[in-house]
């Protein structure tokens, strides 16, 4: 629907709930920190209707009020949301939710045929030893399976890495959750399982953020932030880039060495990666981001 439509809807909603008593329980029919509700809707999976008529701004105001705000905290939404909506009305269940793991032959096969091998790891781990052309998805964290979608294909198929078995399932649930059913299956136990595979393993140098005015002079930045957090402040010089972008507009990036940036360098880690794949040298920023370069004396303007 209409953003705005829907937002006045959700309203009407809230306030069908006004006369339940305060101990009555929330439980959310989504994962916590939904990207429905914007980059501030809370990380807690439960809460209480008392609760959130004393804490939550939202349900202060009028309908109006209430819309605007939302709508406009409400970032973009990654191209597997249809997908997303035609499953949760069909009335059967998802099928196909465990995957086995592969062998070194059936793992193979599948990259020859175009599979793309993301893996869970920590963007340390994966910047050691990872396989070649391969993307990086780390857990935990909000927003995992939402990177995926704006960086992969929805029809792609896909293979899932990771540290541990159950380090590769949780990312492919929730792969699975944002619209990827074409998933092909599971490799746990790292590089060891990589190389044992016989896939070629390659390492990632990257920049640490006190050590980035240093690079300036040598490296293009790419801010892979939101366009708020953009407009908000940003480095003079910089290429403003947002992951919801980045697929369909990396072609503009220039010939040179890349640094991404974002806010604390997670979306850094998967952008990085991604360009990597796509031919570009780049490396990313560690220990922080955009917003740390004040600190080092760096001045960061605004969009006007």
């Amino acid at each position: 629907v209409d953003a705005h439509e829907g937002a006045r809807s959700l309203h009407a909603t809230l306030g069908s709930l006004g006369s339940l008593p305060g101990d009555v329980e929330l439980w959310p029919g989504h994962v916590g920190g939904s990207l429905c509700g914007g980059g501030t809707l809370s990380q807690r999976t439960s809460s209480t209707l008392g609760y959130e008529r004393r804490a939550n701004p939202l349900l202060r105001g009028d309908e109006v009020a209430f819309a605007e705000q939302l709508v406009g905290g409400t970032p973009s939404r990654p191209p597997t949301v249809e997908r997303v909506v035609a499953r949760n009305r069909r009335a059967a269940p998802a099928t196909g939710t465990s995957l086995d793991v592969l062998s070194g032959a059936d793992l193979r096969s599948a990259l020859r045929d175009g599979a793309v091998l993301v893996d869970a790891r920590s963007p340390e781990a994966f910047d050691d030893a990872h396989a070649l052309d391969s993307l990086n998805l780390p857990l935990p964290g909000r927003g995992v399976a939402t990177r995926a979608a704006w960086l992969l294909d929805a029809e792609a198929p896909v293979v899932v890495a990771g540290a541990a078995h159950g380090d590769a399932a949780e990312l492919a649930w929730r792969l699975r959750a944002v619209g990827f059913e074409n998933l092909q299956g599971l490799l746990p136990g790292g590089p060891p399982a990589l190389a044992a595979a016989g896939l070629e393993l390659r390492g990632a140098r990257s920049i640490p953020v006190e050590d980035l005015p240093a690079w300036l002079d040598e490296v293009v930045v790419v801010d892979v932030r939101d366009e708020p957090e953009w407009r908000l402040a940003h480095l003079a010089g910089s290429i403003h880039l947002p992951l919801a972008r980045l697929r369909p507009e990396a072609g503009r990036l220039p010939a040179r060495p890349l640094a991404v940036a974002c806010a604390t360098g997670r979306r850094a880690a998967s952008a990085a990666a991604w360009l990597r794949r796509a031919g570009h040298h780049a490396r990313r920023v560690t220990g922080g981001g955009i917003g740390d370069l004040e600190a080092l004396g760096v001045v960061l303007v605004a969009a006007r």
